[in-house]
């Protein structure tokens, strides 16, 4: 018989399934790791400004990050993000906006956006087929909403790269000639 603390393996069966928990428990001891070394490091023996409150929520934002991140293809809700992280999508949302100084959903938009732009830059799909890969409802509402970010249309996009790779000095000879 073990020690009075002695708690005997889980089976599998007792076992729970997490998403991301293992990569939530890495960002968690990283960011210790480096508290800790800060604090050590500290030359003038001061107390380093560490928050408990903010090193948690700076948890909750890189997972929320990493999750959009490997999911920038799907058509995701607050409620999909809110249920990888393990918080009501409120609560997600003023940490996200506090910590980011934007909100989940523009963040999210902006990550498609710059996975349409290398795409685009790939020159292999459509634009009907970029909007298709990246969970967007319609060419029109992709076409709104990369506007809305990169400021140019895809198509604006697509003939200014063409025209940035250009080279203007062989035309400038050409005419000379």
């Amino acid at each position: 018989m073990a020690g009075k603390n002695y708690m005997p393996p889980l089976s599998k069966s007792d076992k729970i399934n997490i998403p991301f928990s293992g990569q939530f428990i890495k960002n968690t001891l990283e960011n210790l790791l480096i508290s800790i070394i800060r604090k050590q490091s500290n030359k003038n023996n001061e107390q380093p400004n560490f928050n408990a409150a903010s090193f948690h929520k700076n948890n909750i934002v890189q997972s929320a990050v990493m999750y959009i991140n490997e999911n920038v293809d799907k058509r995701l809700t607050l409620k999909d993000i809110s249920k990888s992280v393990g918080y009501s999508v409120s609560y997600i949302s003023a940490v996200f906006k506090k910590h980011l100084g934007t909100s989940l959903i523009n963040y999210f938009l902006k990550v498609r956006i710059t996975k349409a732009k290398q795409l685009i830059e790939e020159n292999k799909y459509s634009f009907n087929e970029i909007a298709e890969l990246l969970g967007f409802d319609s060419v029109q509402y992709f076409s709104t909403q990369f506007k809305k970010i990169a400021k140019l249309t895809p198509s604006q996009y697509a003939t200014m790269l063409k025209v940035s790779k250009y080279n203007f000095d062989d035309v400038n000879s050409y005419l000379l000639k």
